[in-house]
Formats: C-alpha cells, structure tokens, sequence
C-alpha cells in the first residue's frame, strides 16, 4: 500500500555533526531537484532507530521531502497502461488532494472506488476532501466506512477524530 503523497525518506549516518548532517540534507535536496522534484514539503525526523543495523549502525537520521506533482505524473501514466487500477486511480487521487486540486481528487478517488469499494486509503482520502469541500456528513461516512475495514490504521483513525469534531460529536 503506498501512502497519501509521494515522498522520499532519506538516512543519514548518526556520525556527522549538525553541520554535515545540514550539508548532507542540501545536497540530496539539490541531487533532487536537479532531476526534477518539486519539493514541497519537508520534515526532519530526526535521530530513529533502524530495524536493523546498517553498516554496524543502529540509528540513523532521517529526513523526509514530498513531491504532489510527480507522484501525480507518475500515476497518470500507470493509469495509461492500466486504467483499471484502483491502486493508480487512489494515488491520482492522493496526489491532486495534496495539491488541493479538490475536483480531480474526488473523480480519481471516485474512479478507485468503483474499481475496489472497500479500499480504506481511498475511503479515508474522499472523506477527507468531502469534508474540505463543506460535506461534512459525507466525508464523516467515508471516514468510517475507512475505519471499520483498516482499524488500526493510525492516519485512518486521526481523520475520523477530526471529521466527528467538524461534525460537532466532541464525545465520539
């Protein structure tokens, strides 16, 4: 299963100073938007665990950029060579939702779901932009039906708290 945007995880070696670890962080960036990435959003993770060691390391920092447009690019021309796929059409859909392009995302999202209805990425997502586009009951619905077939997801279970506070249920 992919997540809602596309996105790139780097680690680097726990070693480096601040200041290498800083320098390390610009060139992968810059390595990235040289070959095209449009990095619109960015996160420091920080120090993590590994789940294994790496070249005898057990902890690694990681850092974390997002590109909407090419994720969009990219599922687009899945969708040429495979328009029956839900996976394509959600990640479509995923992809124009982060660039609040709310039209496009809810006919992809739509489209994935008629392909696969009981998938909880694409549930959760629709709801998620019924709920932008002032249709809170719907994207509460989507939200939930979402939740009931992925309990455990925890971005699945984030977006069903805020659709019941949008709603107005403080107590759900």
């Amino acid at each position: 299963m992919f997540r809602n945007r596309y996105e790139t995880v780097f680690i680097i070696t726990p070693v480096l100073s601040d200041e290498q670890t800083k320098e390390v962080v610009k060139k992968f960036k810059d390595l990235l938007k040289d070959k095209g990435a449009n990095i619109t959003h960015e996160e420091n993770w920080g120090m993590r665990k590994l789940a294994y060691p790496i070249q005898k390391k057990s902890t690694g920092f990681y850092y974390l950029v997002e590109d909407p447009e090419r994720a969009a690019a990219i599922f687009s021309r899945v969708l040429v060579e495979a328009p029956d796929s839900a996976t394509a059409h959600a990640g479509l859909g995923l992809a124009r939702l982060s660039q609040r392009r709310f039209d496009e995302a809810e006919r992809s999202l739509e489209q994935a779901l008629a392909l696969e209805p009981e998938f909880p990425t694409a549930l959760d997502a629709l709801g998620v932009v019924y709920s932008l586009r002032d249709r809170k009951e719907e994207g509460r619905h989507r939200t939930q039906d979402a939740h009931r077939l992925d309990p455990r997801d925890a971005r699945i279970v984030n977006n069903l708290g805020v659709a019941h506070l949008a709603n107005g249920e403080w107590a759900k």
